[in-house]
């Protein structure tokens, strides 16, 4: 049998996907090309297109993506393959496969083994194309899932109450062999059966009998619409969404909307359904109704935790408005947008002035807008990332400007016609609702967390999801050598306080539990670590400070070839809630002016009357004293009077509003006891009070007006753990209590209580 194309699907307007009858992946019969080099395929249709490159599917060897070199115009396609050849079959000398775009779909089939084909044979021959079939098949697939648990449940049911021959045979049923000549016991193999039967009841099973019971409101992301129908959808429209790590562009396909520009919810969810399902987005929709209207859903596949959905742009998200948007006119008045290319950034700038209320200031760089109102140029049009956001105010007028990664807009003077017309929206990641079970699997034991908000758990008066009159206690307990540990979110415990597990956990009813001093934390779920995007450039010894905005600023550094001036910061755009308490983040970096001279070393602070940064001295081959202020706002920086000294190593600590003191450092020579406090009122250095201990590498904190340095390395390059306060009302350096343990390149952080904790750092 000769190697074959057997479909062409399509994944998104510019990429094509081509399934072989075999895998094609040896050379050519002529060695000039084969099934992954572009020059095997062509195309012919309403435009001029051709195959820019080739990829593998790793989950089907099968299949091939084609990344074309534009997008297709509707009507019919023709792609020609030549020349390829198959280890496991004769070569493809030459085939031409049809397709459409937008694609058109068959009617469902009748007679195949489709799982949904009992369905299709019911119905009647008008009920077909692709709203019909998505429907079909997901009541087929639901009857399925409801007959497997059906079954699934019976067996366990069995098991537990089976005896003798029938103990045997439902042990069977789930591959467990009782062998006739051992003489087990039917309570021994019962046992067995039990264990056997729970083993493998991995986690995936769980969830899965959880979302055919409870539906995927709890196991599952979900999200609806912010409108309701009729929704101004024609045919064509797309959506991008990630589900869970697939991102794909949905489609609503041309038809299928029995009358353009209403479309009924029922519709859309049959339609988006239809295209997910035909490029592979593990993902359907469905209808959910309210007293407001219909709402389109959508549904991830993934069950548990690692289900999530994010909406990332598309003309349909113009209508339907998946969450999260972002409220930017809250005034209800559209404003008039100066919009202006700049072709060295790639970027259109928008820019609008108005002294009314519109409120850009919520935007941040990774969101999304989406351009879709007539009054805008067609180049204008569409979705596009956020870049760049700034708001100025000035004698009552607000003048904001926004850029987009849009390479291709054009200049243009328009008022906003209305509000669908430009839209908003944070590529929010939504995870499984709060009430939704959390699983765990370690050392051979699972671990189910159904919180208290969930419909598993019942509300008996004296259990843990009933409201009771004292601190109430939703979480889990376990005993350990005599201690009892309670993991319990918002706990609102004190200690001396008595938690009754009687009735919740039988074990523990022999004696109320009392939480005991120095027993009890505060630990929050929420204290977790996420992964965050990397740095565009490595560095080391580099400075980095808190902004105002609550963003981080990074500058220079060493990369282990040159000093650096670059700076970066990292904001954080996006934040969603999972149901463990986490929280997952979306974050990134974006470039920022850098310093006028590069160095490592350096130190720096926030001044807090104006939020601007104050760096100062440095290394780069020699220490430094220049001086400059990064202000946050018009991204750029401000020369100062230079240190008085050339210093790198130093501390930088504002104790005060207007003035920061650079503490200590090495000159070059040795670590030093200097200090210096520069003055923003009069943007000059003074002298200030000589240290106790020379020191570099070291930590400084403030308290109310004190001033606290500890640890470091001293002159003679051995660590400290000596400490010391200065008033900044009559500056003078006090010994004060050492550290446990000496310690260099620590951090020091002020508690709320006034406290100070020295973390980290060599010893």
């Amino acid at each position: 049998m000769n190697l074959s194309i057997v479909e062409i699907a399509i994944v998104r307007p510019d990429r094509i996907a081509v399934r072989f009858s075999h895998i094609p992946r040896s050379t050519s019969p002529s060695r000039s090309s084969d099934a992954l080099s572009p020059t095997a395929y062509s195309l012919s249709g309403p435009g001029s297109l051709s195959v820019r490159s080739v990829e593998e599917d790793p989950a089907d060897l099968t299949r091939l993506e084609l990344q074309l070199s534009g997008s297709l115009s509707n009507g019919e396609w023709m792609l020609r393959a030549a020349d390829i050849a198959s280890p496991a079959a004769g070569s493809l000398v030459s085939q031409s496969v049809p397709f459409s775009y937008p694609p058109t779909y068959p009617p469902p089939s009748r007679g195949s083994s489709a799982s949904y084909d009992i369905v299709a044979q019911a119905i009647g021959p008008a009920m077909t194309g692709p709203n019909w079939s998505a429907i079909i098949k997901a009541l087929g697939w639901s009857a399925q899932l409801d007959a497997n648990y059906a079954l699934f449940g019976l067996s366990q049911l069995f098991l537990d109450s089976a005896s003798e021959r029938w103990l045997t045979k439902r042990a069977a049923e789930i591959g467990l062999t009782r062998s006739v000549v051992s003489g087990i016991s039917d309570e021994a193999f019962r046992r067995l059966a039990v264990s056997f039967w729970w083993g493998k009841l991995i986690q995936p099973g769980l969830l899965s009998m959880l979302d055919a019971v409870w539906g995927p409101d709890l196991t599952r992301a979900t999200a609806e619409t912010e409108g309701v129908e009729p929704f101004a959808i024609f045919g064509g429209e797309q959506l991008v969404l990630r589900a869970n790590r697939t991102e794909r562009l949905l489609t609503v396909p041309v038809g299928s909307i029995a009358v353009p520009g209403a479309a009924t919810a029922v519709e859309l969810a049959a339609a988006l359904s239809a295209d997910a399902d035909k490029i592979a987005l593990p993902a359907y929709f469905d209808v959910v109704r309210s007293a407001a209207g219909a709402k389109v859903r959508a549904v991830s596949l993934g069950i548990g935790l690692e289900s999530k959905l994010a909406f990332l742009g598309g003309s349909v998200q113009a209508v339907l408005r998946f969450p999260t948007r972002i409220a930017a006119f809250a005034d209800g008045t559209q404003p008039t947008w100066t919009i202006a290319p700049i072709p060295l950034d790639a970027t259109t700038e928008l820019t609008c002035v108005d002294p009314t209320g519109e409120d850009l200031s919520g935007v941040e760089i990774g969101d999304y807008v989406i351009i879709s109102g007539s009054e805008f140029l067609p180049t204008n049009r569409g979705t596009f990332a956020v870049t760049a956001v700034s708001v100025t105010v000035s004698g009552g007028s607000r003048t904001q400007k926004i850029s987009l990664a849009n390479a291709g807009g054009a200049a243009q003077v328009v008022t906003q016609l209305g509000e669908s017309s430009l839209l908003v929206f944070r590529p929010t990641v939504i995870g499984q609702p709060a009430y939704g079970p959390i699983l765990t699997q370690a050392d051979g034991n699972l671990s189910i967390v159904l919180p208290t908000t969930s419909l598993v758990v019942r509300r008996d008066l004296l259990s843990a999801g009933y409201p009771q009159d004292g601190p109430t206690i939703t979480g889990s307990a376990s005993r350990l050598d005599g201690t009892v540990t309670i993991i319990a979110p918002g706990h609102e415990v004190a200690v001396g306080d008595t938690i009754d597990f009687g009735v919740m956990i039988p074990s523990f009813s022999d004696a109320p539990i009392v939480a005991g001093a120095g027993a009890l934390s505060d630990y929050s779920a929420k204290s977790i670590w996420s992964d965050a995007p990397s740095m565009a450039t490595a560095r080391s010894y580099h400075l980095a400070v808190g902004l105002a905005s609550g963003d981080v600023l990074v500058v220079g550094g060493w990369d282990g070839a040159l000093y650096l001036d670059s700076a970066e910061i990292f904001s954080v755009s996006a934040e969603t809630t999972q149901s463990n308490g986490g929280r997952q983040l979306t974050s990134g970096w974006a470039a920022a002016s850098p310093r006028p001279i590069a160095a490592n070393k350096a130190c720096g602070v926030r001044l807090t009357t104006t939020d601007g940064v104050l760096v100062a001295g440095g290394y780069n081959g020699s220490p430094r004293a220049e001086a400059h202020i990064y202000d946050e706002l018009t991204d750029s920086w401000i020369s100062v009077p230079d240190a008085p000294g050339a210093r790198y190593d130093a501390s930088m600590v504002a104790p005060a509003a207007e003035k920061a003191w650079m503490i200590g450092g090495n000159d070059g020579v040795s670590a030093t006891t200097s200090c210096y406090i520069y003055d923003l009122t009069s943007n000059s250095w003074t002298v200030g009070p000589i240290m106790i201990a020379a020191r570099e590498r070291f930590a400084t904190a403030t308290n109310d007006s004190l001033v606290l340095a500890c640890g470091g390395l001293s002159a003679a390059g051995t660590p400290l753990a000596a400490c010391e306060t200065s008033d900044v009302a009559t500056p003078a350096w006090l010994a004060a209590g050492a550290m446990s343990w000496a310690r260099y390149g620590h951090s020091l952080v002020t508690l709320p209580d006034g406290r100070v904790a020295a973390i980290g750092g060599l010893g």
